[in-house]
């Protein structure tokens, strides 16, 4: 579940949402009245603002990459480097990113 919910969460203001709501419907529909307002109280506030909390540290403030690359790239580092390559793999293609941008700067005609 956690997997999809990853994934999902790259679609921006709807991806979370889209695997946790369902959830807490089931939970409603069960009449798991506790466990649908804590999963909703989770989901809106500590799901919800994690992405808006975590991003600027792991892709930084500056660099306006796409959210699927992002992900992509989170993917790739992790296949390479392991967990730590959840965090790798976005700063290495901020790096990459940058130093292209610096390369076609100093090769530009003056």
């Amino acid at each position: 579940m956690g997997v999809i919910g990853g994934l999902a969460s790259i679609i921006p203001f709807i991806g979370s949402p889209m695997i946790w709501l369902p959830i807490v419907a089931a939970f409603l529909f069960q009449g798991n009245y506790w466990m649908a307002l804590a999963l909703a109280l989770w989901g809106a506030f500590i799901v919800g603002s994690v992405d808006d909390v975590l991003r600027p540290f792991v892709v930084g403030t500056r660099e306006k990459q796409h959210p699927v690359l992002i992900a992509l790239a989170a993917v790739g580092g992790t296949y390479a480097f392991g967990a730590l390559g959840f965090l790798l793999g976005p700063l290495v293609l901020s790096l990459v990113v940058a130093l292209v941008k610096e390369i076609q700067t100093l090769m530009a005609p003056r």
